[in-house]
């Protein structure tokens, strides 16, 4: 921070650090429309990308730069397929679906002076199925769904890994009572998620081995959440508002801890007990024809219990709110926000933290037939903060400084 004040552009990464990647995606679907209540679709894609990225890690340590530069390559290929049916009759509604999809990604590590350092290759398999029901009796909405799900992740490397093999059934209820303009729901759902390759290694490109050989692995346990929420929305001439109170209650939850790893890819943590639990409000309201106000925001509470003690988790501030207006006037459309958000936490312990911060943004829109022309303004104010950040090597926080004003303009010509 104390370099940041002094320059804020101020890097951490050094000149000679560079990256380089190409990724491409392509898709073919089909889709069956008809005039009765059965429709289909079906979808072939593939996913490629190649390319590295550098790591000077005396950089990173804060020592002097030298000839050493670590260099990371990927190279991935994703197949996949996709099928949907879906029933539409009277007052009910049926879809179901078929995933299936094959991961494969290639790491190769090298140092300038010392040439290629490993190699390995990941394999991750997926294929999940799931079922939405919705019926409506009169003003009463109800909708039900189901996903089983099935991961299997492989390693091809110099030490041997066990296969990790993960299974969820996900699932969702609601309740949607329609009151006049308004309508009250509750939802209730579960879902689980597995450990990324990251979370598995501790961060490290090229799985280490323990003293005896074995496999040295970190998070291997899979994340489930249950989820509560009760909400009441709204719409009519001028008020429109969505008004939600949620709960969340981990198991195992996978959450930052603050720290980078030697890939220097942010490290997250396994943590046995955890909760979030708040509420989200969003109110626009049309002060006259040209003119709207509106309103949205979060107040929440996230707490980490492990080992006996309790704490904040990072990078979860406790207050998000946003204010702003737009104002039309013939082919122009204006607007102006005010975002605020509190102060969050760096680290696992709760010592350091990114302070809260108010900014100021503006925008102006000018249209006509086909063109149409944007500009914005971001940080009007001028306010010094920053978003994110973690702890370096040494347990120092550093942080992601934002810019200070800035703004771009946009145009776009529809042909």
């Amino acid at each position: 921070d104390s370099l940041l004040r002094i320059n804020p552009r101020t890097n951490a990464n050094s000149e000679q650090e560079r990256d380089n990647f190409t990724t491409t995606l392509t898709r073919a679907q089909y889709t069956r429309l008809s005039d009765g209540p059965l429709q289909w679709s079906a979808s072939l894609y593939h996913g490629f990308q190649r390319g590295n990225y550098d790591f000077d890690l005396n950089n990173f340590l804060g020592f002097a730069p030298t000839e050493e530069l670590f260099n990371y390559a990927f190279r991935y290929h994703n197949f996949g397929a996709l099928a949907n049916l879906s029933y539409e009759k009277a007052n009910w509604e049926a879809q179901v679906g078929l995933h299936g999809q094959s991961y494969e990604r290639r790491h190769t590590g090298s140092e300038r002076t010392l040439g290629e350092l490993y190699e390995n290759t990941g394999r991750k398999k997926e294929v999940s199925a799931f079922t939405r029901l919705a019926n409506n009796i009169g003003s009463l909405h109800l909708r039900a769904g189901a996903q089983i799900r099935h991961v299997d992740f492989s390693y091809n490397g110099s030490v041997f890994l066990d296969p990790l093999r993960f299974t969820f059934l996900n699932y969702s209820l609601e309740a949607n009572q329609q009151l006049g303009t308004s309508s009250l729901y509750y939802r209730f759902g579960s879902t689980g998620r597995e450990p990324t390759r990251n979370d598995v290694f501790g961060g490290n490109d090229d799985l280490l081995a323990t003293a005896d050989g074995d496999a040295l692995t970190f998070v291997t346990e899979a994340e489930r959440v249950f989820d509560h929420e009760l909400g009441l929305r709204g719409k009519g001439q001028r008020l429109s508002y969505a008004i939600n109170l949620f709960y969340l209650r981990f198991h195992n939850e996978i959450v930052l801890s603050g720290a980078f790893g030697p890939n220097g890819l942010p490290l997250r943590s396994s943590v046995a007990r955890s909760y979030r639990t708040g509420l989200e409000c969003q109110i626009d309201y049309a002060l006259t024809d040209k003119l709207t106000l509106y309103q949205n925001g979060a107040l929440s509470e996230h707490q980490i219990t492990q080992d006996g003690t309790s704490f904040t988790p990072v990078l979860s501030p406790p207050v998000l709110l946003q204010q702003g207006s737009r104002l039309r006037l013939g082919r122009f459309t204006a607007g102006l926000d005010l975002r605020y958000q509190s102060a969050s936490y760096l680290d696992f312990a709760n010592d350091h933290q990114i302070d809260g911060f108010v900014t100021l943004d503006a925008s102006l829109r000018w249209q006509k037939e086909r063109l149409t022309v944007s500009t914005f303004a971001f940080n009007l104010n001028d306010a010094t903060y920053a978003t994110n950040g973690q702890l370096d090597i040494f347990g120092r926080p550093t942080f992601h400084r934002r810019a200070g004003t800035n703004g771009w303009v946009a145009i776009t010509y529809q042909l």
